[in-house]
Order: structure tokens, then sequence, then C-alpha cells
């Protein structure tokens, strides 16, 4: 599932999210990633945000940390 820009920004400011601190661009990768799980665990949107959060207080980059990793396994 794609999530915009537009739409990441409307669930960050619904949860606080300070964008001067967080990337709006890792966010909605950590949105489309966490989500992709909501058949497993019932993530909606907004609790997809939630983790993805967690994770980039962790690493602010961590999404994109994950794309090398994945792309890694893949060769």
């Amino acid at each position: 599932m794609r999530v915009s820009i537009a739409q990441t920004r409307q669930i960050g400011k619904k949860l606080g999210v300070n964008f001067d601190k967080v990337n709006v661009h890792e966010l909605r990768s950590g949105i489309e990633v966490e989500h992709e799980h909501k058949n497993l665990i019932g993530v909606g949107m907004t609790n997809a945000a939630k983790v993805a959060l967690d994770h980039l207080k962790e690493h602010k980059d961590y999404y994109s940390r994950l794309k090398i990793v994945e792309s890694k396994r893949k060769i």
C-alpha cells in the first residue's frame, strides 16, 4: 500500500509529530512497511505510524537501513 506525503503529514499531525525532528519520507516508508503487517496484527495506518515512530526514535533512518538489509538478502 502506498501512502502519500500528504497522508503521512496528516497522520503525523494527528500524533503530534515534529517534522523538524522526524523525516517525513522515513515516516512514510515506516507506515507502509508496518501497515503490511495489518493482516497479522490488525495494524491500521495510525497504529502503523506509532510503530514506525518507535523505530525512528532508535534510528532516525531506520527504514532506509531496512531497505539496504532487505536488498542484500535478495542477492
